[in-house]
């Protein structure tokens, strides 16, 4: 076969094979969709007046290619190659591993500047930080490995492609058609989650698995009941008493919501190491309002706030309550397995959870709200990745391959961060500032859990389903 050359600014190398220059007269399925986005890419090119050699200056969203490879993980007792199936779309990245032909989520990820391609090899490569500081993206740390030079060059061409800033306006070119694709395709977004996600959680091997036990099962139902709430418009968050309602109002309805936080949570630091717990739930309560404000996309994780919120107050009787003291009873107990395996429900998987949730929470808007802390300047779509960075970091490790993929289908959701950074105060300078002195208290308040947890011994990593 003939290698198609600088199709859209890059070869692509679909399932490991040369596109041909003209389409066969009767190709394989993969190979008919690549030609077709192989001529999209070409007429897009001619519409622009920009025919020419464009030497990876494309534009990002045009960029597409998939084909196997093999990996696997960067420590030293990682040995065994992986068979993967990679999709690259725009900066969309999606990983699945194949096992007997079938395919299983790996990995989704939006790719951005903050990310940079290592040549490791001629055929290897992997996907990290450009600085040690910068802290690593879980969900590609492994070294890729294409089965020859030629697919290595390919991708390495690709992802490089689309982990830089977009490139700018040339002369001449309209800003308004620019602005109206990408309200095109945020609506697209809003509309509905990507189908390839969707088609996941009811994949053969996923089913296969639940099928084995009905709890999981369970769960998978339950997600798939959230996200069609999404969809359809009737996810709200909505508490089911007077007192949680009032408390996410009175941050919903303020016009400065992180002020009104922070008021919330300070007020629940006890001395210098505890936390009171009637004061933390309220304060968590009222947290909703923030969630709200941010989207349906949040009812989902609120909802799990509120069953978290439960357990905890169905172990605590006196005013005020002592988070270590609760602790404590449940250690004395005895209610709670050796090396951290607690029981549910509980007082402390409650302190866990909630402590886990509100860390996602406190990192996803120190990204999103102060642009300092990111190296260069913030993403575009810096709602979404400022949840994945979160995510990452925070509880991507504690969640099993069945609430992975559905918060992976949950992330198309997240709406454009210029359509929710007005709800929370009058400039994003006001916002960064609420922000930050929230993030102040928090930086108080979080420390005091992870110290119990530890002293108590209650740090259950097991996964969920």
């Amino acid at each position: 076969m003939v290698g198609a050359e600088d199709t859209c600014g890059l070869d692509l190398d679909v399932q490991i094979q040369r596109l041909p220059r003209e389409p066969p007269e009767q190709p394989a399925s993969a190979l008919t969709a690549a030609w077709s986005r192989c001529s999209m890419c070409t007429s897009a090119r001619k519409a622009s007046g920009r025919d020419e050699e464009m030497e990876g200056q494309v534009p990002i969203k045009l960029i597409s290619l998939e084909g196997p490879f093999e990996r696997r993980g960067l420590r030293a007792w990682d040995v065994m190659w992986n068979s993967s199936f990679a999709e690259l779309n725009g900066r969309e990245l999606t990983i699945h591993d194949v096992f007997e032909d079938e395919r299983t989520l790996l990995a989704y990820v939006v790719l951005s500047e903050h990310l940079e391609v290592q040549r490791i090899s001629p055929t290897e490569w992997c996907l990290a930080p450009p600085s040690d500081l910068s802290p690593p993206c879980r969900e590609l740390q492994f070294t890729w490995q294409a089965r020859d030079e030629f697919c290595a060059d390919r991708w390495v061409e690709a992802l490089r492609n689309v982990c830089q800033p977009d490139a700018p306006l040339a002369a001449g070119e309209n800003s308004e058609g620019k602005e109206e694709d990408e309200e095109k395709d945020e609506a697209v977004g809003l509309l509905a989650p990507d189908p390839m996600l969707l088609s996941a959680l009811l994949s053969p091997g996923l089913l296969g698995f639940v099928a084995l036990d009905p709890k999981a099962f369970k769960v998978m139902v339950y997600m798939w009941s959230q996200i069609a709430e999404i969809l359809s418009g009737a996810a709200a968050i909505t508490p089911d008493t007077d007192e949680r309602r009032e408390a996410k109002l009175s941050l919903e309805q303020s016009g400065r919501p992180f002020r009104a936080a922070k008021t919330y949570f300070e007020a629940s630091l006890l001395g210098d190491d505890d936390v009171e717990l009637h004061k933390y739930l309220e304060a968590s309560h009222a947290f909703a309002g923030v969630l709200a404000l941010m989207g349906s996309w949040t009812a989902p994780l609120a909802k799990e706030g509120y069953k978290n919120g439960d357990m905890i107050n169905s172990r605590i009787d006196q005013a005020p309550a002592s988070c270590r003291a609760m602790l404590q009873k449940e250690v004395d107990e005895e209610i709670h397995g050796p090396g951290g395996r607690l029981s549910e429900p509980s007082g402390a998987t409650g302190i866990l959870w909630t402590y886990r949730g509100l860390s996602l929470w406190l990192e996803l808007w120190r990204r999103a709200a102060i642009p300092s802390m990111w190296e260069g300047a913030p993403p575009t779509d810096l709602l979404k990745a400022s949840f994945n960075h979160a995510y990452c970091k925070t509880t991507k490790r504690y969640h099993g391959w069945v609430m992975e993929t559905g918060v992976s289908v949950a992330t198309t959701l997240i709406p454009n961060w210029e359509k929710v950074w007005p709800n929370f105060a009058a400039s994003p300078a006001e916002l960064e500032q609420d922000v930050r002195e929230w993030c102040e208290v928090m930086d108080r308040l979080m420390p005091r859990f992870a110290a119990m947890i530890s002293e108590f011994d209650m740090d259950d990593v097991r996964k969920t389903y």
